[in-house]
């Protein structure tokens, strides 16, 4: 997650930099301004709070109508309180939302492109392995040692979801 306050300190470099991975800049407006949004709700909840507990420490020493006036007035405080963190409580989850859907800037040294194939190869580190055969993915390798039950963890956790079986019989499988 990127740090909020880099992004005020300097929001026309974030823009410069997430523009490269695709993001609009007007996101970053959008962002800062959610944010004060956010510091301002979140102060005027913790001064109502603040308010709150200074009166209460009060309440005890009061009579009458004097006192009757002041818990009619902490009554209206709570009521806004309660409303403000409503607020707050939104504007939380918009800022959250908005904060963790940024990604990370990518480095200068780092080419431009839509996608992966824009990518360039920096180094290459040992050699290619040749095969006389066709090699297989590591899904395919597990079927055949049958380690992995796809289908029925499927079922329970959806795609992209596997279950491990036998796996002390797959060791001895491997060293045959």
């Amino acid at each position: 997650m990127l740090d909020i306050k880099a992004i005020r300190k300097n929001p026309e470099l974030f823009k410069k930099n997430l523009a490269r991975k695709g993001v609009k800049p007007d996101t970053i407006d959008r962002l800062i301004s959610v944010d004060k949004n956010r510091r301002e709700l979140l102060q005027k909840v913790e001064t109502l709070k603040a308010e709150q507990n200074k009166v209460s420490k009060q309440i005890p020493t009061l009579h009458g109508t004097e006192k009757e006036t002041v818990l009619a007035q902490m009554k209206t405080i709570a009521n806004e309180r309660k409303l403000l963190e409503t607020e707050l409580e939104s504007a939380l989850d918009i800022y959250d939302s908005m904060l963790n859907k940024l990604p990370n800037p990518p480095k200068d040294t780092a080419p431009d492109g839509k996608d992966d194939e824009d990518n360039e190869v920096v180094k290459f580190f040992g050699e290619k392995p040749v095969f006389d055969f066709e090699p297989k993915e590591h899904w395919e390798l597990a079927t055949d040692l049958d380690i992995l039950d796809q289908e029925r963890s499927a079922k329970v956790s959806g795609s992209r979801f596997y279950y491990l079986k036998n796996h002390n019989q797959s060791h001895q499988k491997i060293n045959d």
